[in-house]
C-alpha cells in the first residue's frame, strides 16, 4: 500500500466511525498547518469561521499547550465565549480533543458526538490514529511530491465540500447526510 492509500484509508476509516465529524490540523509551525480535514456539519465550520472562534475555542486553546487527550465537557469551564455551547447548536454534545507533537511540529483533533462520552477505548484508538497519521504526513516520512499533492486535494474535499460531512473519497456515493 502506498503513503497516500494507507493515509487516505485512516482517513475514511475515522469520517466512517466518528458519528458527528472531526477535525485534524496535521503539522502545525506557528499558525499554518501543512493538512487540515474537517468532516464537522458545514453550518458549524461556516459559523466558526465567520465568527473568528478559533482564537475563543477552548479545544484549540488546549491542544496547543498540551499534548495528550481531553474530553471537551472538561473544558466547559474554560470556554467564556461559549464555543462548546454553540457547537451544540449543531449536534457537537460531546467530544474529545487530542494534540501530539514529533519531528519539530504539533498536530491536533477533535472528534465529536451527538449522544454520548466517546469511551476510553474510543478515545485510545482516536489518540493511535491521530499519532500515525502525524507520522505518517510528516515530510520526511510522505517525501513525494505527488504524494502531498493528493493528500491536499484530499484536504479540500474533506475539508471546502459542500459534501464534507458525506463520503470525501474520490469515487463514493454519498453515504452520510449534512446536519445544519
Amino acid at each position: 500500500m502506498s503513503d497516500y492509500s494507507r493515509i487516505e484509508s485512516l482517513l475514511l476509516d475515522l469520517h466512517e466511525r466518528t458519528p458527528v465529524g472531526f477535525a485534524l490540523a496535521f503539522h502545525i509551525n506557528y499558525t499554518a498547518s501543512d493538512f487540515i480535514f474537517q468532516t464537522y456539519p458545514s453550518g458549524w465550520r461556516k459559523v466558526y469561521s465567520e465568527s473568528g472562534m478559533v482564537l475563543q475555542d477552548p479545544i484549540v486553546a488546549w491542544c496547543f499547550a498540551n499534548t495528550g487527550w481531553i474530553r471537551w465537557s472538561d473544558l466547559a469551564a474554560n470556554d467564556p465565549a461559549g464555543v462548546l455551547s454553540r457547537a451544540k447548536d449543531y449536534g457537537m454534545n460531546y467530544g474529545v480533543a487530542f494534540a501530539c507533537e514529533g519531528g519539530g511540529t504539533r498536530s491536533v483533533s477533535g472528534y465529536a458526538h451527538a449522544s454520548r462520552e466517546f469511551t476510553d477505548e474510543e478515545i485510545a484508538a482516536y489518540a493511535t490514529d491521530t499519532t500515525r497519521l502525524h507520522e505518517w504526513t510528516a515530510r520526511n516520512n510522505l517525501s513525494d511530491p505527488a504524494d502531498r499533492e493528493r493528500l491536499r486535494q484530499l484536504s479540500v474535499r474533506f475539508t471546502h465540500s459542500d459534501q464534507a460531512t458525506q463520503d470525501p473519497s474520490p469515487d463514493a456515493g454519498l453515504k452520510k447526510p449534512d446536519k445544519k
